[in-house]
């Protein structure tokens, strides 16, 4: 669940850094200085999204009482946040106000980031780098395609972008699902050397 989250989290992510220029320029019709500086938002307001997502989270928890069920609510809120400014952005005729919206998806992306690196702590303890990096990887994996789906239903649909959103928020929505059945504090358990079975 840990890996998977982070898959469609990374889907969605991708498209901020490979095809959204090229979505400004085609979709939006932006010139050239425009696309660069409109360009900027979704990492700028991602990166902002990070310590918002710790902020909330660390006054959050005490009044849930529980580490677990906070990771889950800022997950909640950043998939379903992310999901809706998406989708959201489809319905705005004004580039700007597309763009601040794709922007606060990314924003939205970010809040689940520092509850699924914390996760790979606790759940990995001493393999938390084991983890963190089979996390990292299938995120990776997800950025290696995206890029391809988007260009497939772009050439296939005669430049549907409206379609390819659609689809970044239907797995965004999936990451829910994984923190449904997500165990973000228990770490995993050591196997018992087979030497020590019967030992007692």
């Amino acid at each position: 669940m840990i890996c998977l989250q982070y898959f469609c989290l990374s889907y969605g992510w991708y498209f901020y850094i490979t095809w959204f220029p090229t979505y400004l320029a085609e979709a939006r019709g932006l010139d050239v200085k425009s696309v660069a500086l409109f360009s900027v938002a979704p990492l700028f307001m991602g990166g902002i999204g990070n310590p918002v997502s710790v902020w909330i989270a660390n006054r959050l928890a005490p009044r849930v009482g529980s580490m677990a069920k906070t990771r889950r609510i800022m997950a909640y809120i950043g998939f379903a946040g992310a999901s809706m400014f998406l989708l959201l952005s489809t319905r705005m005729n004004d580039p700007l106000m597309a763009t601040l919206s794709i922007g606060l998806a990314s924003f939205s992306n970010d809040l689940v980031m520092p509850g699924a690196w914390s996760a790979c702590m606790n759940v990995g303890g001493k393999h938390a780098g084991s983890l963190s990096g089979m996390m990292n990887m299938t995120g990776n994996i997800a950025g290696a395609i995206a890029p391809q789906v988007i260009g497939f239903i772009l050439f296939f649909t005669n430049r549907n972008w409206n379609l390819t959103f659609y689809l970044s928020a239907g797995i965004y929505l999936m990451g829910i699902v994984c923190w449904m059945f997500l165990d973000p504090i228990t770490p995993l358990k050591e196997d018992t050397p087979p030497g020590l079975q019967h030992a007692h």
